[in-house]
């Protein structure tokens, strides 16, 4: 069977994350970026190619490399290029090992994809999910989930793509400015218009 691809995507502290689990408790096959990033960092090549485009060197223990998360986060989030560098490395092999894997998966199958737009991966899915939230909002979130700064917050935001702007291009928008319950409720309401077009290109 033909899989139907749906990215979902939003800024960060948007609540992507919690829509995705919403839609995987609603039965749906769920597929996350992040994970997969996870997956690939168990292989010693690509921990290799990643140390190699942030500027760093890999932890050796054992006669295993591993990435070292702290080095790379405080060398991307002062280093612009070593960022870019970085990004154009992992971005294109996770896309690939997701896209293998919702191929593999069949039907209609979702994905939290949190950097979609900037690097230019629309046209790999058959359909995108964008996620709203309020600015303050986010920054609370954030501040709770990863304990930043609101000037870390608010410089990562900025290197990211004008959501509210994007949302307008014929894409499913959720709003996550609701109770739980009322959040849900959009949620299913959404996936009722995807699986009708899912459906009709089957």
């Amino acid at each position: 069977m033909r899989s139907y691809k749906v990215a979902v995507t939003g800024g960060i502290g948007s609540g992507k994350s919690v829509v995705c689990d919403i839609i995987k408790e609603l039965g749906f096959k769920v597929f996350s970026c992040d994970e997969i990033y996870d997956d690939l960092l168990l292989n010693d090549d690509f921990v290799r190619g990643a140390c190699d485009a942030a500027g760093v060197e890999p932890i050796e223990e054992g006669g295993k490399i591993s990435l070292d998360r702290k080095a790379v986060s405080q060398k991307v989030f002062s280093n612009e290029q070593a960022r870019a560098r970085l990004e154009a490395f992992t971005h294109p092999e996770i896309m690939r090992e997701l896209t293998s894997r919702m191929d593999g998966a069949g039907g209609l199958c979702f994905a939290e994809v949190p950097l979609l737009f900037e690097g230019k991966f629309e046209t790999l899915f058959d359909e995108i999910i964008v996620v709203l939230r309020g600015f303050r909002d986010r920054i609370e979130a954030i501040v709770e989930r990863d304990g930043l700064s609101e000037e870390e917050i608010i410089s990562r935001m900025k290197s990211q793509v004008d959501h509210e702007r994007i949302a307008g291009k014929a894409h499913t928008v959720i709003r996550n400015d609701c109770a739980p319950e009322a959040l849900r409720e959009r949620i299913e309401i959404a996936l009722e218009k995807i699986i009708e077009k899912a459906n009709r290109n089957s």
